[in-house]
């Protein structure tokens, strides 16, 4: 869980959007319209609203949201350190796909730590959140990164956690292996977030004519 050098954080500006708060509001009027519920299962990490093929989407804001999603990621891997022997600086694919859906949730809905195994590198870019969010204290919402509880592990082994608080705007790359959950919010307000994955092109199981770099 190298954060220092592999975990981003920070605002995007999609280019041609003209107002921030406009274009989130549309794209997530857009990603909320035929987002279906599925109940949390065994072997599921979450409960909530799920859109998938959300970088797929037909539309002025989704082309732009898609646009500036796979620009974040080549200015991601063209920022990477140069960590000799390191395999996630290594792996890093030449081609890849990128897959991504909506999630939108509330009340109780939360998602348990769990990694991507697919995914070279994880992404989730915030559109809107409740205002119990808001609160540092609670966290309710937030994306916490850290150890798998579930397996036993605990902060106090020398795992570091993080938490990133829901603000619409927010870009979080990180690594497929890091485990991350998210908190319940508690609220009937929803948030909304777009997820995604890049995917090796070897490992890619979408239609050939679905993959694109």
């Amino acid at each position: 869980m190298d954060y220092s050098r592999f975990f981003r954080c920070g605002t995007i500006h999609p280019a041609g959007a003209l107002d921030d708060a406009a274009f989130r509001a549309g794209l997530t009027r857009e990603l909320t319209s035929n987002a279906t519920y599925r109940k949390k299962r065994k072997g599921n990490a979450g409960a909530g609203r799920f859109a998938f093929d959300a970088l797929d989407a037909q539309t002025r804001a989704g082309n732009l949201m898609a646009q500036e999603l796979r620009r974040q990621v080549r200015r991601y891997i063209a920022a990477l350190p140069s960590c000799v022997g390191h395999p996630f600086v290594t792996s890093r694919p030449a081609r890849y796909a990128l897959r991504g859906w909506s999630v939108i949730t509330s009340g109780d809905d939360h998602f348990d730590p769990h990694i991507h195994p697919q995914a070279w590198l994880s992404g989730i870019y915030y559109l809107a959140r409740p205002d119990v969010s808001r609160d540092a204290g609670s966290e309710r919402g937030w994306l916490r990164m850290g150890p798998p509880a579930q397996f036993g592990v605990s902060a106090g082994q020398g795992w570091a956690e993080r938490s990133v608080e829901p603000s619409p705007g927010r870009l979080v790359l990180m690594p497929g292996y890091f485990y991350h959950g998210t908190r319940p919010t508690l609220s009937e307000e929803a948030r909304v977030c777009v997820a995604f994955n890049v995917v090796p092109e070897e490992l890619d199981t979408a239609p050939a004519g679905a993959r694109g770099r």
